[in-house]
């Protein structure tokens, strides 16, 4: 009887402490938890390496967790280096604008460099419809992401490989390949 006793006054004390924590890390009325905007991606790609320098689309997913949450405005900053949101050195473009819009927004900022790293973020404002906190919340930057230009057309210099001055169009004409010897 004892034991029932004691294992009873245990589970209750588990119970307890479990529910402590639980309530511990429950947000406080009061206050804001936003995360920063996530799933960043340029044309689509997560990890861009040679995309088109001429046409470049980004996306992000919003980080506001309230229910009926949506994107009112959006922050984006284009830079040579990876902490450019926190420094403000060598930004390209840092574009603000109201829009709910973030999925397939367009850079517009000057003409990137062919062949060269550059980092991106976003920073996003949100509201949330309905009842309970309604009030606008402004994120954080999301950890910046890296892009590789491609090289345009009009920047690429390249040369055929083959022996100088020797015309190559017809060397392998007579040579005898390994499945011919099948086909025959």
């Amino acid at each position: 009887m004892k034991s029932r006793r004691r294992v009873i006054i245990v589970v209750i004390a588990l119970v307890a402490v479990a529910g402590a924590v639980f309530l511990y890390f429950l947000p406080q009325p009061g206050t804001k938890t936003f995360s920063s905007p996530s799933a960043l991606t340029v044309n689509g790609n997560a990890r861009a390496i040679g995309v088109d320098p001429d046409h470049l689309s980004f996306a992000w997913r919003v980080g506001d967790p309230r229910p009926g949450a949506r994107q009112t405005a959006y922050r984006i900053i284009v830079a040579g280096n990876d902490d450019a949101a926190t420094t403000g050195e060598d930004v390209v473009w840092d574009h603000t604008v109201r829009s709910a819009q973030q999925a397939f927004v367009a850079y517009a900022g000057p003409r990137l460099e062919s062949g060269r790293q550059y980092w991106w973020t976003v920073q996003t404002t949100s509201v949330a419809s309905g009842e309970g906190d309604t009030t606008p919340r402004v994120s954080g930057f999301a950890g910046a992401i890296a892009f590789v230009t491609g090289v345009r057309d009009a920047d690429w210099r390249a040369k055929w490989i083959g022996l100088d001055g020797v015309d190559a169009t017809n060397q392998l004409a007579d040579t005898s390949w390994i499945w011919s010897r099948f086909t025959r």
